[in-house]
């Protein structure tokens, strides 16, 4: 949970596996293995899955321009 509310908190940032694995202190390996376990999906994937559906609300619940949803 905590790692994804880190996730969600910073999708406009470079979100490293290294970071997400320190939250929990625990090796990069190890932290993908039961991220991919526990969600069925990879952290880089479910990552961008998040991106997606943020540039998806920002483009019906905003005026912002693409190119600014995009920089987003």
């Amino acid at each position: 949970l905590q790692v994804l509310e880190y996730i969600n908190e910073h999708l406009n940032q470079d979100i490293k596996l290294v970071d997400l694995a320190q939250l929990l202190n625990i090796s990069q390996f190890h932290f993908s293995h039961l991220f991919k376990r526990s969600l069925g999906t990879a952290p880089y994937q479910y990552l961008i899955q998040q991106r997606i559906e943020r540039a998806k609300q920002l483009l019906k619940q905003t005026n912002l321009s693409i190119m600014d949803i995009a920089l987003e």
